[in-house]
């Protein structure tokens, strides 16, 4: 598994002495414990963050220093500071755990948020439909509502994941590396076939500028985050369209 690095990960890895190989035993250890891409991107950038701040490994950083550096991250900005708080203190955590380092640190207990996602409503689902005239962006965003799908479930789909004579959708390998399939809505089946006409030779259903590779999160989320904006409905927050 390729693992994607980031611009603070070869800053650190160029700065720090003993960085890169500690990254790269972190980086096995990861895999091999079957972490998800995702997480593990998110958890070394962070320690990437943290070391380059203090110019040195985690491990010789003081508890009073991290203490003042997670100060640091809640009081800033409200949305990114909390996941930056969290990113930092599991990615140390698995730093320390992976690497098998021996530390007098108390990490921080991060307590679970069980908050209830704020829902569009039918009618706020169909003015964001209705809201723009690029016929991809409008299926991409039927398809996420009539499946109840993930991005990153959506924009890995292949065109022999959607099977429209059983009216099914396979979900390959999803959250906790489990298959499952969901109905192919009647409502969207129209505009998937005219769609399908011209795009079935790429790999991709929602392809990226190389026809080789999808879509990335990204486009979805700024797309999103416009029409709700343009729409007015920004004011809905965290908003899911399930």
């Amino acid at each position: 598994m390729k693992i994607s690095i980031s611009t603070k990960e070869l800053y650190a890895n160029e700065k720090i002495i003993g960085f890169k190989n500690r990254i790269q035993s972190l980086k096995t250890w990861m895999v091999i414990n079957d972490l998800s891409p995702n997480t593990m991107v998110n958890y070394i950038r962070k320690i990437s963050d943290l070391s380059l701040y203090f110019n040195k490994l985690p491990e010789q950083i003081k508890e009073e220093e991290i203490s003042r550096y997670f100060e640091k991250l809640i009081t800033q900005s409200k949305g990114s500071s909390k996941s930056s708080f969290k990113h930092t203190v599991y990615g140390l955590k698995i730093y320390f755990k992976a690497l098998g380092i021996e530390t007098t640190i108390k990490l921080p207990k991060i307590k679970d948020e069980n908050k209830l996602p704020i829902v569009l409503s039918k009618n706020e689902c169909i003015m964001l439909f209705n809201g723009t005239r690029n016929f991809k962006h409008r299926l991409i965003l039927m398809m996420m509502y009539s499946g109840g799908l993930r991005v990153s479930e959506l924009l890995t789909l292949h065109w022999g994941d959607i099977d429209v004579h059983r009216m099914t959708i396979h979900i390959r390998q999803s959250k906790g590396k489990k298959d499952r399939y969901v109905p192919l809505s009647s409502f969207i089946l129209n505009d998937l076939l005219i769609y399908m006409k011209n795009n079935t030779k790429r790999k991709y259903v929602f392809y990226g500028k190389d026809n080789s590779i999808p879509m990335g999160k990204s486009g979805v989320r700024f797309l999103l985050k416009v029409l709700l904006r343009m729409l007015e409905l920004q004011n809905k927050g965290y908003v899911y369209i399930l």
